[in-house]
C-alpha cells in the first residue's frame, strides 16, 4: 500500500515540476516579445493575499503556524508570494507585500465585528515607505472587499457602492503620486465558500459578489476614460473560480494539481469555536510592542492592539475561521491527510493548490496584457 502511495506521490511531482517547466518556457517566450513597464510589484489586500504580515502585527497569535504555514492563511505559500516569484524569475521583478488578513476597503466599526485596517491603511503605510521613489515602474495589486461582506449586508447596493468607491479612491491615490501600472482583480464568489453555506448565507454573499463586481467593471472603466494614461490590467477571478468548481480535473490536466474535493474543508468540524479573551490575545502581542524593529523590510508595520483584535475576531468570519482551526489543532486535531485534494484549505479560505493555480492564471494575464 504505501508503495501504491509513493508511486502516485511521485507522478505528482513529475507532473507539477513538467509543468512548471512549460509555464515558466511560455513566460519566457512572453517577456521576449514584451518589455514589461515595471521592474518592481506590489500587493495590497487581505488574508488570500496577506504572506504573513497579520502574523507579524499580533506576535505569531493568528494565524497560529502550526497549523497554518508560517503566518499565511493557507497550506502553504500564497498566490501572491508565487506571482512574485513568477515574475522575479521572467525578468528580476522585485515585490513587496503590504496585504494584510482581515483588512477591508471600507473602514468599518471594529465594535461591529470588522479588523480596524484598511486599503486605505495600506497604501498609506506603502507611500509612506516609498514617499520619495518613483512609482512609474511599479506595478500595483489590488485584490480585496470580501471582508466587506462576509458578515453579511441586507443594502447590497449601498454596500457594494462604498466598497467599490473606496477601492477607487485609492487607485486615484497611488495615480497622484505617480503609478500607472495596476492589475485590479474582481472578487471569487464567496457565496460557494463551506463557510456561506453553513452560516445559512449563501445567497445574500452571492448578491454582494455579483453587484461588486458588476460595479467594479463599472468603476475601472469610467477611470480609464477619464485617466487614459494609467495601464489597467483586470482579472477576472469570478469566472476562473467558478471555472475551477465546475471542472477540477480541467484544471488538474492542466496545471498538474490533484483537486478531487470541491466542497468540504480539508479542516472540516471537529472543533467548536470559543472566543478568545482579552488577556489570552494581550498575552501572545505584549512582546510585539517591542520588537517590531526587528520585522523584515516588507512588514514593518504597526502592531495591532490586543482589543481591537478581539473585538475583529469575535466577528470576522475569515479571522474566527483561523482560530477556530488553531484551537482544533491546540486541543489535538488535525487536518485531512491530503489537503492539496480540496479547493478549501479551511471554510474560507482555498489550499495552496487553488493559490498555485491563481498564481498561474494571474502571471500568464500579466504577461499577454504587456505582449
Amino acid at each position: 500500500m504505501s508503495i501504491l502511495v509513493s508511486s502516485r506521490q511521485f507522478k505528482n511531482n513529475v507532473i507539477l515540476i513538467i509543468s512548471a517547466l512549460l509555464l515558466l518556457f511560455s513566460m519566457g517566450c512572453f517577456a521576449d516579445k514584451a518589455s514589461l513597464p515595471f521592474n518592481n510589484i506590489v500587493f495590497f489586500g487581505d488574508s488570500l493575499s496577506d504572506d504573513g504580515n497579520l502574523y507579524h502585527f499580533d506576535d505569531g497569535f493568528l494565524p497560529e503556524s502550526p497549523p497554518y504555514y508560517n503566518g499565511r492563511f493557507t497550506n502553504g505559500p500564497t498566490w501572491a508570494e508565487l506571482t512574485a516569484k513568477n515574475l522575479y524569475n521572467i525578468d528580476y521583478i522585485s515585490s513587496a507585500n503590504y496585504a494584510v488578513g482581515g483588512s477591508t476597503a471600507v473602514l468599518h466599526d471594529p465594535i461591529n465585528g470588522y479588523e480596524p485596517y484598511t486599503l486605505g491603511m495600506e497604501v498609506t503605510d506603502y507611500l509612506a515607505r516609498n514617499f520619495f521613489y518613483s512609482k512609474k515602474k511599479t506595478l500595483f495589486v489590488i485584490w480585496t472587499g470580501s471582508n466587506d461582506y462576509l458578515l453579511t449586508n441586507s443594502d447590497v447596493n449601498g454596500a457594494t457602492t462604498e466598497t467599490v468607491n473606496a477601492i477607487r479612491a485609492q487607485i486615484v491615490r497611488l495615480a497622484y503620486y505617480g503609478a500607472h501600472n495596476f492589475v485590479i482583480i474582481n472578487l471569487p464568489d464567496i457565496s460557494k465558500s463551506p463557510s456561506a453555506r453553513q452560516r445559512g448565507v449563501v445567497q445574500n454573499l452571492h448578491e454582494l459578489v455579483v453587484a461588486h463586481n458588476a460595479k467594479l467593471k463599472w468603476m475601472l472603466d469610467k477611470l480609464q476614460l477619464r485617466h487614459p494614461n494609467l495601464k489597467i490590467v483586470r482579472i477576472n477571478v469570478y469566472n476562473k473560480f467558478n471555472d475551477l468548481l465546475n471542472d477540477p480535473e480541467k484544471f488538474n490536466q492542466e496545471y498538474g494539481t490533484d483537486i478531487t474535493d470541491v466542497i468540504s474543508p480539508c479542516w472540516d468540524g471537529g472543533y467548536s469555536y470559543t472566543s478568545p479573551t482579552s488577556a489570552q490575545i494581550m498575552a501572545q502581542t505584549n512582546q510585539s510592542n517591542s520588537s517590531q524593529g526587528n520585522l523584515s523590510q516588507n512588514n514593518k508595520h504597526q502592531t495591532l492592539d490586543a482589543n481591537q483584535l478581539l473585538a475583529a475576531m469575535q466577528n470576522s468570519p475569515s479571522l474566527q475561521e483561523a482560530y477556530m482551526v488553531s484551537q482544533a489543532y491546540a486541543e489535538g486535531e488535525t487536518p485531512c491527510s491530503n489537503p492539496n485534494n480540496h479547493i478549501f484549505w479551511d471554510h474560507v479560505h482555498p489550499t495552496e493548490a487553488v493559490h498555485s493555480i491563481i498564481a498561474t492564471l494571474i502571471t500568464q494575464d500579466i504577461i499577454k496584457a504587456e505582449s
